[in-house]
């Protein structure tokens, strides 16, 4: 339970701008994170002929989101 409390929370810094810069990243990253879920959702239930793409496009972000979360921590 504290690691998942550690992972949703924003890093803290020493100054005060660099802390607020570093929370605005943070929620970015994770809305970046959470926005391709529905996207893949909604293309699996139209049911067109993209979905290879859509999986690959989606592993590719998913994958350099998550390293950017964890770089930025």
């Amino acid at each position: 339970m504290n690691v998942l409390r550690r992972i949703l929370a924003p890093p803290v810094l020493d100054d005060e701008i660099k802390t607020e810069q570093a929370y605005l990243l943070h929620v970015i990253l994770w809305t970046l994170i959470f926005v391709p879920i529905p996207y893949v959702l909604f293309m699996f239930l139209k049911g067109t002929e993209y979905q290879s793409t859509t999986l690959i496009q989606t592993a590719a972000s998913e994958f350099i989101n998550i390293l950017l979360l964890i770089v930025a921590q």
